[in-house]
């Protein structure tokens, strides 16, 4: 399930323990363009929650993960850091691992 960064609504999916991957992206990134629609694609195929969060939201919620590239993503489960990734090869890695 794909859904549109909300600070409440995340917190609230962090609550619930469910595995939950979030993945920031920067509208003016070339490789951003290349992996959001697989991410997307992704998001079908799972049962877990995909977050979708632009690069000028969730700033602080950044800081704390450490982002420190666009596109990125953190995958959490159990309110625990599983893994992540920056840049469209790594990212790639970790959604294809996720969906086998």
């Amino acid at each position: 399930m794909v859904k549109e960064f909300n600070d409440i609504e995340l917190r609230q999916d962090l609550e619930s323990n469910s595995k939950i991957y979030l993945y920031f992206f920067s509208t003016g990134c070339g490789p951003c363009k290349t992996t959001k629609p697989k991410i997307e694609e992704f998001s079908r195929n799972i049962n877990d929650i995909v977050y979708l969060i632009p690069s000028q939201e969730a700033k602080e919620l950044q800081q704390q993960l450490k982002v420190s590239g666009f596109p990125s993503i953190v995958v959490i489960e159990n309110k625990q850091f599983i893994q992540g990734g920056i840049g469209e090869k790594e990212i790639i890695k970790i959604i294809d691992g996720e969906s086998n």
